[in-house]
């Protein structure tokens, strides 16, 4: 594995986070998965794909809330 994405991703603040910094960070909790998810046997893996999957989740979560909130 080429990067190291191991990050806390619930210790991140996403509510200060502007949408350009969210798609950013949204594109970035991507790579993330495409890399480990080819390990998905590995316990350890599936442990850190459901972390990225819950952090990305809250990322989405907070893009819709910004853009539904400023049509």
């Amino acid at each position: 594995m080429g990067k190291n994405y191991s990050i806390p991703c619930e210790e991140k603040d996403i509510g200060v986070y502007k949408i350009t910094d969210i798609e950013k960070e949204i594109d970035y909790a991507r790579d993330m998965l495409n890399e480990i998810s080819c390990d998905i046997d590995d316990l350890e893996k599936n442990e850190e794909i459901l972390k990225i999957s819950q952090y990305m989740d809250k990322l989405l979560n907070e893009y819709f809330t910004i853009i539904n909130n400023n049509k």
